[in-house]
């Protein structure tokens, strides 16, 4: 039941960072695409020859591309996590750096842990508060993928 709450935890955490990127890529593709037939605005220069007005489809055509490459993208992701913890080795990792940005929710976190004698280094984007969590605590259990072991993920408390 616990390891249910960590996978929700984890594939929330990466989902709210896919919106950032992916997903809010597109919202903005499509914010675009309302501003171009609403309020005229170029943000792509027109061909030469092309019929004033027409370039609204092109816009479209880029919005349901982004759209769609966003959705595989989620989709993508969340099956890779849930590959990592149905198949997935425990090995402990150890916090090396943290660090904060003021007045932002996210922290860059540093670490290590090692399979089979091979220690790996990575980092990434985290909410802030669990990693402050972690650097008190200290250590943190990385699940690893047993073909790959530079494909991880943290499994969050």
């Amino acid at each position: 039941m616990q390891n249910s709450n960590w996978r929700e935890q984890t594939i929330a955490l990466r989902g709210k960072m896919l919106w950032g990127t992916t997903l809010g890529t597109a919202a903005v593709v499509w914010g675009m695409l309302v501003a171009h037939a609403v309020f005229g605005v170029n943000f792509i220069a027109p061909r030469p020859g092309d019929a004033p007005g027409s370039d609204w489809m092109m816009y479209l055509w880029i919005a349901i591309g982004v759209t769609l490459f966003s959705i595989l993208a989620t989709l993508f992701m969340i099956q890779r996590v849930t590959a990592l913890y149905r198949d997935g080795v425990e090995v402990s990792g150890k916090v090396t750096k943290i660090h904060t940005f003021m007045g932002q929710p996210l922290a860059r976190i540093s670490y290590t842990y090692s399979v089979e004698g091979k220690e790996f280094t990575k980092a990434g984007p985290m909410d802030k508060a669990l990693a402050e969590k972690l650097e008190r605590e200290g250590g943190l259990v990385v699940l690893v993928d047993p073909r790959r072991p530079g494909r991880h993920v943290l499994r969050l408390h």
